[in-house]
């Protein structure tokens, strides 16, 4: 979806590192609770665990999809193949810890904590294309939809729980595939 957009943004010697689930996302168009995205100026790779793995092939197509078996040790081989030598990471996203970890798995490459991959991301996740306009269009018409249907129901006494799970039900009945919350 918008990975060759991102590499189009790295220099020659940089690759990108994306875990957080809101921009594997963004850049990949799959939804998932796992993965790791790796973005180079050539290429790059998605991996993804055993829950995932036929589903992501179907849906991410501009890098390959491979199966998570030692995640840092398919980082590493990948990284070898292309003349990167700095790992931009998602410094807004990242734990202190999770760095760590990647710094030992990876000792020969360094680390840009510098904000750079969330500058990029974020702008790109600003600027809408024509598809993410209608899509976002549509979700609203179905959250407009749902919450009429919804009005005649509520009432003093009510439990919001009742109402919050009717709003849901309502939603996916007229197309939603559900409610994703925005956790930034």
């Amino acid at each position: 979806m918008n990975i060759k957009q991102l590499a189009s943004q790295l220099k020659s010697t940089q690759a990108a590192l994306i875990l957080s689930e809101e921009n594997r996302l963004y850049f990949t168009g799959f939804e998932s609770s796992n993965g790791t995205l790796l973005v180079t100026p050539e290429s790059g790779a998605f991996i993804t665990d055993s829950r995932y793995i036929e589903a992501a092939e179907r849906a991410v197509t501009e890098v390959p999809v491979l199966l998570q078996t030692r995640v840092y040790e398919q980082v590493f081989d990948l990284l070898q193949n292309c003349s990167c030598t700095e790992i931009l990471v998602e410094a807004d996203r990242m734990t202190l810890t999770e760095l760590n970890t990647w710094r030992k798995m990876l000792p020969t490459y360094s680390f840009n904590v510098s904000n750079r991959l969330d500058t990029l991301a974020n702008g790109f996740r600003m600027s809408k294309t024509g598809d993410e306009i209608a899509k976002m269009q549509k979700a609203q018409d179905i959250a407009e939809e749902a919450f009429e249907q919804l009005l005649p129901l509520i009432r003093p006494g009510g439990a919001e729980r009742d109402l919050a799970n009717e709003l849901d039900f309502r939603m996916r009945k007229l197309g939603a595939d559900g409610l994703r919350l925005n956790r930034n």
